[in-house]
């Protein structure tokens, strides 16, 4: 994959080409956002996360998850959840 311009590339094409280098297929890719350009990955991956305080409700009835915004750790919790992990309290 060769990249020209980044300044055309947008969210959706960059995880593509993660992808494509890595040789990881669409359906093992998490993916998490909280903005509405965020849609059209969030729609192309196996997990997608939107945080639960955006106010585009579009974004997150596309999500397969909703977690807390970052400031509460949401990434965290929304991997604790996906992999049903233990966490020490």
């Amino acid at each position: 994959v060769i990249i020209k311009n980044f300044e055309e590339i947008n969210v959706t094409q960059a995880v593509h080409c993660v992808a494509d280098l890595c040789e990881v297929k669409n359906e093992n890719i998490i993916v998490i956002g909280r903005w509405e350009d965020n849609n059209d990955f969030l729609k192309e991956t196996g997990c997608s996360v939107a945080v639960s305080s955006f106010k585009n409700d579009e974004t997150k009835q596309i999500a397969n998850y909703l977690t807390d915004p970052r400031e509460a750790d949401g990434v965290a919790r929304a991997l604790v959840k996906i992999f049903n992990l233990k966490v020490k309290q």
